[in-house]
């Protein structure tokens, strides 16, 4: 529901400009396809105790900054997003406001359902309600279907639904059904079908789909990955199903290297397959560069040039991070109109963090079945127990009130461990699981 309303959004806006700005119709589709899971997903960017109050994307060109989209986030106290809201404004042409709020399992951090709400123009009125997605678990906390329904016929327009026949986290088969206004009723749009390896591996995706010009539902996709040691995807091959001659035709290939610590080095893809050559016609790379702390500073992305036999830099992206290790801003360059062979500042994202402000000011705890027992002021070598009702190991981190990790380590319900502060002044403990989400928190005071 969320990703149409947006791309008609832009569909609409660049629609209103002139000749002279149909170039920067091609780079905000790229951009928002690029960059929405990064500037969309605050969960992703949370680092330690911080959270995303805000992204702002800007166009450059010329020396000149134009402000596209902004993003803003509400949180509850444990962590999870309350609410995000999106303002749009193209070179003053047309304005437009999003807003999403987020409700959840109040047994299990898990998100139930999101309200799409939808404003346009006039700022003066409210959000109007517009759909609801809705999200449901099974006792595994695995998800097993995602229905989507319009508000203002109050029919379900997409319904999707995972089956699960192993023990592990990835569905087996993943049915989608979209609304036919004709018959009004749901009718199928895509069954994607999985082999998974003994560690839970997708090795071959299968999908079905309709085929458009004879209208008949049938193959449609195929995806087969390797995996190295590390359960790592190597290599990629995608192939398109040729009805008449019932084969399988390869589309594309993704080849993956990576650092001896895990992080990817280098990934190659290639498409424009000629069978007759035996080769393909148009090949892309991109190589990152990783600063001490395996964070991602740099990533070039290369065209192949046939006449010369080498990768031509087109593009790149800079990633910079604040001394808490948030990604603070991330810059993408592209090649100018004057020369093809420079490139220069054409985005950028400006990602605003703050600390637990809000929970700290409010309360402590925030899970009536974890609480953290500690003295308040407190010594050296203090100790520190984990008072719970549920089985477990969980993780508890220290910060001070910069945001720096002070110390983490491994701890389990009931159990009492000694803890070591560096120097006297404010600091928070977090306890929290194995996603990341915090389950109890304790700000205390070392004199």
């Amino acid at each position: 529901m969320k990703k149409f309303l947006l791309l008609t959004l832009l569909s609409l806006m660049m629609s209103s400009v002139t000749f002279a700005q149909k170039n920067y119709k091609k780079q905000a589709q790229s951009l928002v396809k690029k960059y929405k899971p990064i500037i969309r997903t605050p969960k992703g960017e949370r680092s330690a105790a911080y959270l995303v109050d805000s992204s702002k994307l800007k166009f450059h060109d010329s020396g000149d900054s134009t402000l596209v989209f902004s993003f803003k986030f509400k949180y509850n106290p444990n962590g999870t997003v309350k609410n995000e809201e999106t303002f749009i404004d193209f070179f003053g042409l047309f304005e437009a406001y999003e807003k999403s709020n987020y409700f959840y399992n109040a047994a299990k951090p898990l998100l139930i359902n999101y309200k799409d709400l939808f404003l346009s123009q006039d700022q003066g009125i409210t959000y109007d309600k517009v759909g609801v997605d809705s999200f449901f678990y099974e006792a595994k906390d695995r998800l097993v279907l995602n229905r989507t329904r319009d508000i203002i016929d109050k029919s379900v327009v997409a319904y999707t639904s995972y089956k699960y026949k192993t023990a592990f986290e990835t569905a087996d088969t993943i049915r989608t059904y979209g609304l036919d206004e004709l018959e009004e009723n749901l009718i199928p749009d895509a069954f994607t079908y999985n082999t998974l390896d003994a560690k839970g591996n997708v090795t071959v995706a299968i999908e079905l789909g309709i085929d458009f010009a004879t209208e008949e539902f049938g193959l449609s996709t195929k995806t087969e990955n390797k995996y190295n040691t590390q359960n790592q995807v190597t290599e990629q091959l995608s192939s398109d199903w040729d009805a008449d001659n019932k084969i399988w035709e390869i589309r594309s290939k993704t080849l993956n290297r990576y650092n001896t610590n895990g992080t990817l080095k280098n990934s190659i893809f290639l498409s424009d397959y000629d069978s007759f050559a035996n080769d393909f016609m148009a090949k892309d790379s991109t190589s990152l560069a990783y600063n001490t702390k395996g964070q991602a500073i740099q990533s070039d992305f290369y065209e192949y040039d046939f006449s010369t036999k080498t990768y031509d830099l087109t593009s790149k992206d800079v990633n910079k991070y604040d001394a808490n290790g948030n990604n603070t801003r991330t810059e993408g360059y592209s090649p100018t109109e004057a020369d093809p062979t420079v490139l220069e500042l054409g985005l950028s994202i400006d990602n605003w963090y703050s600390l637990y402000k809000d929970a700290v000011a409010t309360k402590d705890l925030f899970s009536k079945d974890f609480e953290i027992v500690v003295a308040n002021p407190i010594g050296d070598n203090q100790a520190l127990t984990l008072n719970s009702k549920l089985e477990g190991a969980y993780t508890l981190l220290a910060y001070d009130l910069n945001g720096k990790v002070i110390s983490s380590q491994m701890i389990k319900n009931n159990q009492t461990i000694m803890t070591q502060l560096p120097a006297a002044g404010t600091y928070i403990f977090f306890v929290t699981d194995s996603q990341n989400l915090p389950l109890a928190m304790k700000k205390v005071v070392k004199m």
